[in-house]
């Protein structure tokens, strides 16, 4: 339940995470719209990220699904901590450079 969210084809809203707040996840994976390592995934979607948040809560195991060009880009709202990130799929365009940071972070990438 939720408010459709056109462009993405999802639900957001009080009722999403309401549903959300009852739910446990062995593992999520999560695509994001941007990947700073100062702040983390996010998206433009204040609703969204709100919902991707409480659904980061909800699992033991978050993977983030990035092509390389979302790194180095915030959009407006963000969705969680690296901290709470524990993999990354990326292309292999990703700068060399990133990938020793996150792997000094503690987030192992697996580049596809």
């Amino acid at each position: 339940g939720g408010l459709l969210r056109q462009v993405s084809t999802s639900f957001v809203g009080p009722q999403a995470e309401q549903m959300m707040r009852q739910i446990h996840a062995d593992h999520l994976f999560l695509g994001v719209d941007g990947i700073t390592l100062d702040a983390g995934p996010s998206t433009p979607d204040i609703l969204e990220a709100q919902l991707n948040g409480l659904m980061v809560s909800a699992a033991d195991e978050v993977t983030v699904v990035s092509d390389a060009s979302k790194f180095g880009r915030r959009s407006l709202s963000v969705i969680c901590p690296m901290r709470s990130v524990r993999r990354v799929i990326t292309d292999s365009s990703i700068s060399p450079e990133t990938v020793q940071e996150l792997e000094r972070m503690g987030v192992q990438v697996i580049v596809a």
